[in-house]
């Protein structure tokens, strides 16, 4: 008898404060790694897909990201390679980043206007 099954591993990738389009509020965003692999006798042999995602803490709000972009963020950059928001740990929240701080085709996404 063999035991076949997939399995799920999330890793958070970098943690970002912006205003999300979705609730307007300036909170916590997450970007994640998942990937899924199959296993055999509950051991994990081979990633099948890997995706990253952006998650609002406010509202929940979920979109895909590209690898580049979660890599980028992971590094404590935007997308244009600054570094405007940098890493940070839990005790020193960053300032929102004005919509200067990053190109309007990029992610994070442009604040827009209410």
């Amino acid at each position: 008898m063999l035991i076949v099954g997939l399995s799920m591993k999330t890793v958070l990738v970098a943690l970002f404060t912006y205003q999300c389009e979705r609730c307007r509020t300036t909170a916590e965003h997450e970007v994640t790694r998942h990937v899924r692999r199959i296993t055999v006798f509950f051991v994990p042999l081979f990633p099948l897909s890997t995706k990253y995602r952006d998650t609002c803490t406010a509202c929940g709000r979920v979109i895909e990201i590209s690898r580049q972009q979660a890599e980028r963020a992971g590094q404590g950059g935007w997308a244009d390679g600054t570094s405007s928001s940098p890493g940070r740990s839990l005790e020193q929240p960053a300032p929102a980043p004005t919509p200067q701080d990053r190109p309007v085709s990029e992610w994070p996404p442009q604040d827009r206007p209410a």
